[in-house]
This record gives structure tokens, sequence and C-alpha cells, in this order.
């Protein structure tokens, strides 16, 4: 699949933190900005977190409100599906982030918040974490698909990606004792 150049994502940063974001979504490709959000939602609710004061975080709902408005209004076909997705993660986010109140999670060690995919820059790149696994993002386009909801069990299935269990031949694990020889030898 065809792939961001080299030369793009390390602007990403400074221009999202000049640029309001209700404009800055309309000026990059949807990659960019998908990407983007996720990193600076992952840096508010950090700082909410650090600040013990998460319920605080629910005034990014503003910003969410400012995106459907701007769906609401004359876009490109280009620009519609950049913004139905990111309004989709957007909702997601906010979920999660109720999830974390509802749980009274304020620590940001604590597993509600590190079990969720998270985006950082560092190192002049763009990496994504969950719980003790960090991947480089690779910046491999996989386009602006729509989605209809993004459900617990939806966000599960990228766990499964994320930390595969080995399992022995066809990834099943064996219902009745295997003969040494031909079984796996455990970890």
């Amino acid at each position: 699949p065809p792939s961001l150049p080299p030369s793009l994502p390390p602007s990403l940063p400074p221009s999202l933190s000049r640029t309001p974001h209700a404009t800055w979504v309309l000026q990059w490709p949807g990659q960019v900005v998908i990407a983007g959000s996720q990193m600076f939602r992952r840096k508010d609710v950090s700082e909410a977190l650090e600040a013990g004061d998460l319920a605080k975080y629910f005034l990014f709902l503003t910003q969410l409100g400012n995106l459907i408005a701007l769906v609401c209004g004359k876009l490109s076909k280009a620009e519609r599906a950049v913004l139905s997705a990111l309004i989709m993660l957007e909702i997601h986010a906010k979920d999660v982030a109720g999830k974390l109140v509802e749980e009274n999670v304020t620590s940001m060690n604590a597993f509600g918040w590190i079990s969720q995919l998270r985006y950082y820059w560092t190192k002049g790149d763009l990496y994504m974490r969950a719980v003790n696994a960090e991947f480089l993002y690779g910046y491999e386009y996989l386009g602006n698909t729509g989605h209809l909801v993004i459900t617990p069990l939806t966000d599960r299935q990228g766990d499964y990606f994320l930390f595969p269990t080995p399992l022995p031949w066809a990834g099943t694990p064996p219902t009745k004792p295997c003969h040494p020889r031909l079984c796996p030898t455990p970890p």
C-alpha cells in the first residue's frame, strides 16, 4: 500500500500545536489527521491524569462539537471521509475517558489507561504503545474507511493483534495430551 513520504511526519507535532484543530483537520491527509489527533488526545488524557483531574478532559467535547459542525457543512468527499473516521475515533475516545473516570483511574500506570493504544511522538518518529508493547507507527496507509461503531469487542480484537498468544499448530490449544515428540515445548 502507498505510504506517506518520510519528510511529512516530522512536521506533524509543531503544526498541530500551532493551528486550531478544526482548521488543521482540513489541511492534512486523513492518515496524518487521524494519527496526529490520536497523539494529541493521548497527550491531553495523560496531562489530565498527571494533574489528577481526568473529568476535566471532557472539555474536549467542544472540539468534538466543532468537528460535527464541520461535517455538517460543505466539504469535499475526501474531507467528509476523513472527518467521519475522525469523529468515530473521537467518540470512542470519549467513551474510553468516561470509563476511566467511572473506574476512578488516577494514575498514568493504571492498567485501564496503559491497556489503551496510545500514540507518542518520540525519537523523531511516531510510536504506538499498549501495556508494555511499543511499535513504530510505520506510516502504512490503511485508508479512510467508515465505521459504524467501535465496541468493546472490536476494541479487544486490537489487543489480540498486538499481543498474540503463541499457540501450537493451527492456532488452537491442544484438547488432549500430545506425544512429546509431536507437541511443541511450552515456553
